[in-house]
């Protein structure tokens, strides 16, 4: 699998601090992430995936680490 930078496709508030997030790689036609998740802090969490190299597997664990925490999971 290649590393590769991530943007944001979209992100919106779904209640409070429950944000839906969808991500794609920059360069490649990889899947889409697309992910609810409960943050305070969104802007640097989305700040952290977008300026490092993450696999789409690492990316996705990753996520789903948070999501586990706030009770969330990948769709």
């Amino acid at each position: 699998m290649i590393k590769e930078r991530w943007e944001i496709l979209d992100c919106w508030v779904v209640a409070g601090y429950n944000y839906r997030v969808i991500l794609k790689p920059r360069t490649t036609r990889a899947h889409l992430i697309d992910i609810t998740l409960e943050t305070s802090n969104i802007h640097a969490l989305l700040e952290e995936v977008v300026n490092a190299f993450w696999t789409s597997q690492e990316l996705m664990v990753y996520l789903d680490g948070i999501a586990v925490q706030g009770r969330h999971s990948i769709k």
